[in-house]
């Protein structure tokens, strides 16, 4: 990885604003969220919102042990769910390999924004990619969620900060449907 500085940054498109999030300067490159992945953006209408990395992080290790990734990839292998642990730990290390390759080689990335599933507040899509938010030190990460998920991340206290989401709601091919009054 290289030794300048980068920032992070959202696109416009997901209608955030500068002024809603904090300047923060990385050692290593750019990070940018960007969309979600369409195929992967299966809610009906959804915003995007930013989540408190390490809230999120103990939130999941308590609540969803068998979607937790842990900071070091090698603890995989003596999580026991029942699932295949060298099978779990092996497709984690090449999806973190080459997120991490890819930022190395660029000295940025862009980082599709993770989707909720419908239903309480469990990723769908992004697992690795939070994972290297929080590799980052990044705070916060930028994910798509339902209304009725958004109301379960702002009662669960996982947002990073209320007011910091989209201004719009998005449908599945990732168009604006339509614009959300000013908090």
């Amino acid at each position: 990885m290289t030794n300048r500085k980068g920032q992070l940054s959202i696109t416009r498109e997901l209608g955030f604003t500068q002024h809603e999030y904090p300047n923060i300067e990385l050692n290593g490159g750019d990070v940018q969220f960007i969309h979600s992945v369409p195929i992967e953006a299966d809610l009906m209408d959804f915003r995007y919102v930013a989540i408190d990395s390490e809230k999120f992080y103990t939130f999941t290790k308590r609540e969803f042990p068998e979607h937790f990734i842990p900071d070091n990839l090698d603890d995989i292998i003596s999580l026991d769910f029942g699932f295949d642990p060298v099978g779990d730990f092996e497709k984690s290390k090449r999806k973190v390999d080459s997120l991490l390759a890819v930022y190395a080689k660029n000295g940025r990335i862009d980082i599709h924004s993770p989707v909720f599933a419908k239903y309480p507040p469990r990723l769908q899509a992004g697992r690795h990619r939070v994972w290297l938010t929080r590799y980052l030190g990044l705070p916060f990460f930028i994910a798509a969620a339902n209304e009725e998920v958004f109301s379960k991340l702002k009662s669960l206290d996982l947002l990073y900060h209320p007011v910091v989401h989209s201004r719009y709601v998005f449908n599945q091919d990732l168009t604006i449907k339509s614009e959300l009054p000013k908090a």
